[in-house]
């Protein structure tokens, strides 16, 4: 993928969330621009899942993405107002697989009164 990570990302939350109210927020977005096109094609497809999980569980009404980099960390934030993720259910597990591919460090923070929020931390890889 050697096109604009930001205007894909922003693309495919239009596409996956057309019902549901989402922003997106981006800090030094250029950074994510200039990841290697692997990397930028696997933090596209960690965004889809996150997505796609929100419409296929969550029940939300309202999402919100942040993305930015700093100190050689580019982090990547989903958050939800739905329903939560279950005790039971737990992180999914190709959530797990694409941070991992990634390199990154996956955090999901879940509740059924504030929704979930998943988070995607990795360094930024050296060109």
């Amino acid at each position: 993928m050697d096109g604009d990570l930001i205007l894909q990302m922003e693309s495919t939350a239009r596409q996956l969330l057309p019902d549901t109210e989402h922003q997106c927020h981006w800090q030094d977005a250029e950074v994510f621009n200039r990841l290697p096109s692997a990397k930028k094609w696997d933090l596209l497809l960690f965004f889809k899942e996150s997505l796609h999980n929100i419409v296929k569980h969550s029940c939300a009404t309202i999402v919100t993405v942040d993305g930015s980099a700093s100190g050689g960390v580019l982090t990547l934030s989903v958050h939800d107002n739905g329903t939560g993720i279950s005790d039971k259910a737990g992180t999914p597990a190709h959530l797990k697989l694409r941070a991992r591919k990634l390199k990154g460090r996956l955090s999901v923070q879940s509740s059924p009164d504030a929704g979930t929020t998943i988070r995607l931390v990795m360094k930024i890889p050296r060109s």
